[in-house]
């Protein structure tokens, strides 16, 4: 098996992250999400509550970040020159991500591992999305949140995961043109996503 990563963008509730768990273990292979990405990221020497605060769902842009908090947020670099401390845990994910990657083949999601990967590594990446019916009666279930509640909660992850990916300017999310396959889950099962995926790996001699 080549080595490749399968990344992994997707609305909040079209069950995007459920695929990537199966793909992964069809695959034998690796599955990175937000929680093992940031075990590594500890590694380098920030503390949880740093790691905490810069995840996927961080919505207010680094000028604001130091604005309202400009004491906190700056941290002595290895240069003797002070950098603001999100510029710094990016670094660090990037690195992490990168090195992820060079390890062997895996499924990655979220974290723009897209753009991070595109142009040092093997890639396919890909954005999952729904109808919004369907989305909001899956997270309800799976997070036993009223229809209105998830119907929120939706929205707000949805403009979280575009102003984070948004933010460094080489892509728009969700938009068709920057992902290599596109998959509504309303209207294509789990299996045939799977199946589609393993195509398009085999196709590509990846598999």
């Amino acid at each position: 098996m080549e080595k490749f990563a399968v990344t992994i963008g997707r609305s909040y509730g079209s069950r995007g992250s459920e695929i990537g768990i199966r793909l992964a273990e069809r695959l034998g292979i690796p599955f990175y999400d937000k929680e093992i990405i940031e075990e590594q990221v500890k590694k380098s020497g920030f503390t949880s509550e740093y790691i905490k605060s810069f995840d996927e769902k961080r919505t207010s842009s680094l000028l604001y970040s130091i604005f309202m908090n400009p004491e906190s947020i700056m941290l002595q670099s290895g240069f003797g020159q002070t950098q603001p401390v999100d510029l710094a845990i990016q670094k660090v994910q990037i690195e992490t991500i990168r090195e992820i990657a060079s390890q062997g083949p895996c499924v990655i999601v979220g974290r723009r591992a897209d753009k991070i990967l595109k142009d040092s590594h093997e890639t396919l990446s890909i954005f999952f999305t729904a109808e919004d019916k369907d989305r909001v009666a899956f997270v309800a279930k799976k997070e036993n949140l009223k229809e209105k509640e998830a119907e929120n909660k939706i929205g707000r992850m949805d403009r979280s995961r575009r102003s984070y990916y948004n933010y460094f300017g080489d892509g728009a999310w969700g938009e068709a043109s920057n992902y290599d396959l596109c998959i509504n889950t309303s209207k294509i099962s789990e299996d045939t996503a799977i199946e589609m995926i393993m195509t398009c790996l085999k196709s590509r001699g990846l598999v």
